[in-house]
């Protein structure tokens, strides 16, 4: 059909989910880095939900809204630190079998285990969050 145009809207539900936040404005980035690295693009923005608010309470200036190493890793940026979880979670969890929030859970998020599996939960939620947004233009 001429004049057709086909949108997508992951970046609009990843910004709609992240409204507000120091990672909001890489939507774009964060579907585009998870395509590259095949990982679901709602794991980027749903982790650093759970873990830092998006960003509003990862530690000064490190970039690093994914809790890595529980707070000490330290990225140079955001794009930086986008392009090196979306790594870590294609290579360390989702190349391994890991690729739900339930089996990352051991791994990701340890001491999750013994209350009950809280992290996987809220996780798996943010992704049922994400996946139901309005995305109306």
């Amino acid at each position: 059909v001429l004049g057709l145009q086909v949108v997508d809207f992951r970046p609009i539900r990843v910004a709609k989910f992240l409204n507000g936040t120091p990672l909001e404005p890489y939507s774009d980035l964060i579907v585009s880095i998870s395509d590259k690295y095949e990982i679901d693009y709602r794991l980027i923005p749903a982790i650093a939900m759970k873990e830092t608010g998006a960003g509003r309470v990862a530690p000064v200036e490190s970039y690093n809204a994914w809790g890595f190493e529980n707070g000490r890793t330290r990225f140079e940026s955001w794009e930086q630190a986008i392009e090196s979880v979306a790594k870590t979670l294609k290579t360390r969890y989702v190349a391994k079998g890991m690729d739900t929030p339930d089996k990352m859970m051991p791994v990701y998020a340890p001491p999750a285990m013994e209350n009950g599996g809280g992290w996987a939960r809220v996780i798996n939620g943010y992704l049922a969050q994400m996946e139901s947004a309005e995305t109306n233009l």
